[in-house]
């Protein structure tokens, strides 16, 4: 299993990211876990949710173990979830207006 791709591969296999905008108000539902990028310290995901919306959430690394990527209230490393997989997601806006990943489930 990979547990990202870089920009590059994700190119070279064809990922259109110009599709996926960060949700604008917070929300939740389900969907498919689509791509999943390497950022700087984190790993961005792609999401085809079952309402039509294409999104992408960004998930950071976990501050005690430095080694896990998992939504702000989930236990879910997203690194090992497969590309693919059907997920229930929430998300939340900051106080700075960005997108929040909270919550991820298979």
């Amino acid at each position: 299993m990979v547990r990202g791709y870089s920009e590059n591969q994700a190119r070279e296999m064809g990922f259109d990211r110009s599709q996926y905008r960060f949700p604008d108000t917070a929300g939740k539902g389900t969907g498919t876990l689509t791509m999943k990028i390497w950022g700087n310290k984190c790993l961005l995901c792609y999401f085809d949710m079952d309402d039509g919306a294409k999104i992408k959430l960004t998930v950071f690394r976990e501050r005690v173990h430095n080694r896990y990527f998992q939504p702000e209230k989930s236990e879910l490393d997203l690194a090992e979830v497969e590309i693919g997989s059907f997920m229930e997601i929430a998300y939340g806006i900051t106080r700075n207006g960005t997108a929040k990943f909270l919550t991820a489930k298979v």
